[in-house]
């Protein structure tokens, strides 16, 4: 009885590492709901003086401890951040707006930028991401 709980526990958590290496993204939301993601590779956390710090290659984000609401390991990045820099601004904008007049989507994350769901980057998703950055 022991072997077959302990074959089940292994399997377990054999399948729980290989789920957890998919993930590539650990994505915080403030209690206003906003949220940003880091890049999970070479991410180095600190907290000091209240706030949480996250290093990457890519540079480093700061969060107040009392504003985190949570924060969650995905595989995907936030839904309108086209250029992966764990913000949604005017220049993901830019980037869609690049990618309908190249054609070149090597440097942007094109399921973040196709926005309205009708399954192709045009004018549209650029529209509808401009209109969620005022609100």
């Amino acid at each position: 009885m022991r072997k077959i709980i302990l074959s089940v526990v292994i399997a377990l958590f054999g399948l729980l590492s290989v789920q957890a290496s998919n993930y590539t993204k650990l994505t915080f939301q403030q209690v206003d709901g906003t949220k940003q993601s880091v890049d999970l590779q070479s991410l180095v956390i600190t907290f000091s003086d209240g706030q949480l710090l996250a290093t990457n290659e890519k540079g480093d984000q700061s969060f107040a401890l009392r504003n985190l609401a949570k924060m969650y390991f995905s595989t995907s990045s936030i839904i309108g951040d086209v250029n992966r820099d764990g913000y949604v601004n005017i220049s993901d904008v830019t980037c869609i707006i690049n990618y309908i007049l190249n054609g070149d989507g090597s440097n942007i994350d094109l399921e973040a930028a196709e926005l309205n769901g009708d399954g192709t980057i045009n004018i549209s998703d650029a529209t509808k991401l401009i209109n969620m950055i005022l609100q």
